[in-house]
């Protein structure tokens, strides 16, 4: 059994269904947020649309260019361990993703910047 293999494809599948589960997430409980900054329902919903866009993409990017591993997995308690930490990664660059999202947002509201 090829260990490096197995550990990508439980990266990328454990990686692919996180972000999707929190992409979802955030798309419709921020809906009401982002209604709230802006009056006009069809231009929220499409703002909402781009900024799950936005986060699908950088996300699926920073999965794809940490990928390559060049420590040695041999066993099952390495797999767990590389796989700890690069899951672990991802789900701080989703936190502050969502961190600087709602922080943007909250600033436009602060200045009441309106879009309509």
């Amino acid at each position: 059994m090829n260990w490096i293999i197995l550990t990508y494809c439980i990266y990328l599948i454990c990686s692919a269904l996180f972000t999707i589960w929190v992409g979802q997430t955030l798309y419709q409980n921020g809906r009401a947020y982002v209604h709230s900054m802006i009056p006009n329902p069809e231009m929220a919903d499409t703002i909402n649309k781009l900024l799950l866009v936005g986060f699908y993409l950088v996300n699926s990017a920073y999965v794809l260019f940490v990928l390559k591993e060049d420590s040695l997995v041999q066993n099952w308690s390495s797999l767990l361990e590389l796989l700890a930490t690069k899951i672990g990664s991802i789900v701080l660059i989703l936190a502050g993703m969502h961190i600087c999202n709602i922080i943007g947002l909250y600033i436009l509201k602060k200045k009441k910047i309106t879009f309509s």
